[in-house]
């Protein structure tokens, strides 16, 4: 039995480091996704369409690997926190979660390109932001 190559549907650093950590060899491709949240659509939904479309993205580029993509948000007093692009929002976000529970959860998509077979799954958690003072989190955002 043979395995397949791995590709990693990821720019993001963080996950290459994570998945560097396996011992796994593994190429790494950009996937060209839309974000944009649909109407109606619940954080879970979303970290799972997006996941699966960022793995799906690249099948016909990679037609006999494994594709793996993800997606992470947040999600504070209901609402759906998206990648904050700027500093301002940054700001506005952790200023947001402030002293509050926030849970995030990751979705994960494996799938086969040479069959078309696709796996996910959702990973929530939940962290506590102790209450932070505005000099903390502008000072925190500069650093990143």
């Amino acid at each position: 039995m043979h395995s397949l190559p791995i590709i990693l549907a990821s720019t993001s650093p963080y996950r290459r480091a994570l998945l560097e950590k396996t011992g796994l060899q593994f190429a790494v491709a950009a996937p060209e996704v839309d974000e944009t949240p649909l109407a109606g659509e619940t954080a879970e939904q979303l970290v799972t369409r997006l996941a699966g479309a960022k793995a799906q993205a690249l099948a016909s580029q990679y037609p006999e690997h494994i594709l793996i993509g993800s997606d992470q948000v947040a999600v504070v007093d209901g609402e759906i926190l998206g990648k904050p692009g700027t500093s301002e929002r940054a700001v506005a976000q952790l200023t947001q979660m402030s002293g509050k529970t926030v849970t995030f959860l990751t979705g994960l998509a494996v799938y086969r390109s040479s069959d078309g077979a696709l796996q996910h799954i959702v990973e929530p958690y939940a962290v506590h932001f102790r209450s932070l003072t505005q000099a903390e989190i502008e000072g925190y955002v500069r650093l990143e």
